[in-house]
């Protein structure tokens, strides 16, 4: 008999199940076609409307952009952009008769998967005398704080690559299942804004960067700095932000123990290996592959700062041969003299003088590394 045929007197299927069943893949096939959808139109508008505002970033872009004679690049979070100083660091390497032209691209809180994004972009400007950049990697285990997934800068790196490997970083790391899951989570969501955007609309729906972005964002861009700002220089920005900088001053000054003990669980850690992750290793290898896929060579760093985390999955990477250069300047025991009270600014940046005494450090190590022949300037 045909199933057609299968009903009641007064009409009713006697198949209520089967009926659901198709109901059910009915109401499943309209949700895909619905986010299909949706994913067409987001990316079709993209191609119209411009993309979000990301402060300072794009700033930062236009500026390396505008001078095509820059030819070196560094490129970390908030301990290049306030420790590592274009002018003597060009100095320094002019003292060895090597000459440069430096631009520091780094920005707050901009972690490693941001960096991973940013750097892509950086090399898409195909500056045409590039030869160096410097990477100064951060940590790969994020904690899905605001400034991580809900800033247009923060949505931009969110591609499905970066959040797997953003939750492969919190899988290692020793918190509860459950809050790894929500972590997660935030991270997760971060991919959707990235996904399915309207172009400016996300700055609309996310609102503008937080904390340290917008109070860098114009002042010091224009400063002439190429890109660097001391955070004893930062103090003279508005009211608001000065005054936090001279809480976390007077914080540090009132609490001397405090940095001490942190430089000794500093040297404890590199020493323990805490910090180890191979998902870092793996992060380090391809940035390494990318830039000198573009013809240029990649020098890893390691910052000074007893608040900065071991940074031990970058060394290792260097131990495996897994990335050629780096110059290790966060090791307390190699470099004593930066943990240095009257260097610090607070517990985790250095001053204005101690900034300079890095970055003078920074361009010897790297010219002794050109001088022994482990770079060479030949044809880059």
């Amino acid at each position: 008999m045909h199933p057609d045929c299968l009903v009641t007197s007064d009409g009713e299927d006697p198949r209520p199940g089967a009926a659901r069943g198709l109901v059910g893949w009915r109401v499943a096939l309209y949700c895909v076609l619905t986010l299909a959808s949706m994913l067409v139109v987001s990316q079709l508008a993209n191609l119209v409307f411009p993309p979000a505002e990301r402060p300072p970033l794009g700033q930062k872009l236009s500026l390396v952009q505008s001078d095509r004679e820059t030819d070196t690049l560094f490129l970390g979070a908030s301990r290049v952009i306030r420790h590592v100083s274009p002018e003597v660091f060009d100095a320094g390497m002019a003292e060895r008769g090597l000459a440069t032209r430096s631009f520091n691209t780094a920005l707050p809180a901009m972690f490693t998967f941001e960096q991973q994004h940013y750097l892509d972009e950086l090399l898409e400007l195909k500056l045409p005398k590039l030869r160096f950049v410097f990477i100064a990697p951060e940590s790969v285990h994020l904690s899905g704080s605001d400034r991580e997934v809900k800033t247009p800068r923060a949505v931009q790196w969110h591609t499905f690559e970066a959040t797997i490997a953003t939750s492969r970083g919190i899988l290692e790391m020793d918190d509860t299942l459950a809050d790894k899951a929500l972590t997660i989570s935030r991270h997760w969501m971060a991919f959707l804004h990235h996904t399915f955007n309207l172009g400016t609309a996300r700055s609309q729906l996310l609102g503008t960067a937080v904390g340290e972005d917008i109070q860098l964002a114009s002042h010091e861009l224009a400063s002439g700095t190429r890109g660097y700002r001391s955070l004893d220089d930062a103090m003279t920005t508005d009211a608001e932000f000065r005054g936090r900088l001279e809480g976390r001053r007077s914080d540090y000054l009132s609490s001397l123990p405090a940095f001490f003990e942190a430089v000794e669980n500093l040297r404890k850690a590199i020493r323990d290996g805490v910090g180890s992750s191979e998902l870092g290793v793996e992060i380090v290898t391809r940035m390494q592959a990318r830039v000198e896929a573009a013809g240029v060579v990649p020098v890893f760093l390691i910052m000074p700062g007893s608040s900065h985390g071991s940074r031990n999955y970058v060394r290792e990477a260097k131990r495996r041969g897994a990335i050629r250069h780096l110059i290790d300047l966060g090791h307390p025991d190699r470099h004593p003299e930066f943990y240095a009270p009257e260097l610090q600014f607070d517990l985790g940046h250095l001053n204005e003088l101690g900034a300079r005494a890095v970055t003078a450090t920074l361009a010897q190590k790297f010219a002794d590394l050109i001088d022994r022949g482990d770079i060479s300037v030949e044809g880059n």
